[in-house]
């Protein structure tokens, strides 16, 4: 029996077997085997470009060769993989710019952060609030508690907007690549850079 492939499932006689979609061109093989090592009576190997052979591990002289089909790329797998990489860079991208962003701010000050901010807005909502981390600032650097305060709130609205619009254009690539219908949609997808100095251009 001679086996063939339609719409990527391995028709041999009467058996059949789904094969994987895969985003690369690869090599089916297929040996009818005993069926004390496989049920079907068959086995079947799917060999990617640069992946060694996979052969049964039955007895040699038991298993028998019924021949090798090309398995062509899936349009699908293709289009999946090529979003996938998209997207791994323009993560890596967004986290390079946000760490860009932070070279601003200190280390030891960006562990306080979340501190300075809450205790400044609690300030400017009343200020008898505790601060006690805002105070013990104001007093090492010798400035009044309300401008410190105030130098705070505009520290942590200019870093919001700043890494706002980096993650709003990371969020924005990933909606058109999960829109993408083709490899050429999701080359057409700007790199967050690109997307980020087009909406600077139209602000």
């Amino acid at each position: 029996m001679t086996p063939t492939i339609t719409d990527h499932v391995l028709s041999i006689g009467e058996h059949a077997e789904p094969l994987p979609h895969l985003p690369q061109a690869a090599t089916v093989r297929a040996w009818s085997v005993p069926t004390e090592y496989r049920a079907s009576g068959y086995f079947v190997s799917v060999q990617q470009h640069g992946q060694p052979p996979e052969l049964p591990a039955c007895d040699a002289a038991a298993a028998k060769s019924l021949g090798a089909l090309d398995l062509p790329a899936s349009e699908a797998a293709q289009l999946d993989a090529a979003r996938a990489e998209r997207m791994a860079a323009t993560n890596a991208q967004t986290d390079q710019l946000l760490a860009a962003l932070s070279v601003a701010y200190p280390e030891r000050e960006v562990l306080s952060w979340d501190q300075q901010l809450k205790e400044a807005g609690a300030y400017a909502v009343d200020p008898l609030a505790a601060t006690p981390l805002l105070s013990a600032l104001a007093q090492a650097r010798g400035i009044d508690l309300a401008a410190l305060a105030l130098k705070v709130l505009e520290k942590g609205e200019l870093y919001a907007v700043g890494s706002g619009r980096i993650l709003g254009a990371r969020q924005r690539i990933e909606d058109m690549l999960a829109a993408a219908a083709t490899a050429e949609d999701v080359n057409a997808v700007p790199a967050i850079a690109e997307l980020l100095a087009d909406l600077e251009q139209a602000a």
